[in-house]
């Protein structure tokens, strides 16, 4: 959707209102989340405007170098960014002013719905004691 190299005037009137957002958009109370699997492949200017980053599994040693140029990971020890290689499920690095006390790694719990929309079962609600 914003891609580094538009390639049409609708790809260029996109990423021009996605760059004012991501520069304007916090004193209007508004926030943009990018996801992608190859931040290399986004817009620049938007990525410079992300001051969290959440990073999940990279596969190589050549794309965790270019993210951690384009997402402005230089000041992170190499050693934490390294562990982004071998994550599994469910494993994030946390970057930016959402962790005061630096770069941490997230661990979540494993899901406990039923792909398709369903509720929680009964059983994984907690209970009054």
């Amino acid at each position: 959707m914003l891609p580094a190299e538009p390639t049409s005037e609708a790809e260029i009137a996109l990423r021009e209102q996605f760059r004012t957002i991501a520069a304007e958009g916090r004193k209007y109370g508004l926030f943009l989340i990018l996801a992608s699997q190859r931040p290399d492949k986004l817009d620049s200017v938007i990525l410079s405007e992300c001051g969290n980053k959440v990073v999940m599994r990279l596969d190589s040693k050549s794309i965790l170098d270019v993210s951690k140029q384009l997402l402005g990971l230089e000041e992170v020890p190499s050693s934490l960014l390294e562990k982004t290689l071998g994550f599994r499920i469910g494993r994030a690095l946390l970057v930016g002013r959402w962790v005061p006390a630096g770069p941490q790694i997230l661990y979540t719990a494993a899901r406990r719905t039923i792909e398709g929309g369903r509720n929680l079962r009964a059983s994984h609600w907690a209970q009054l004691p």
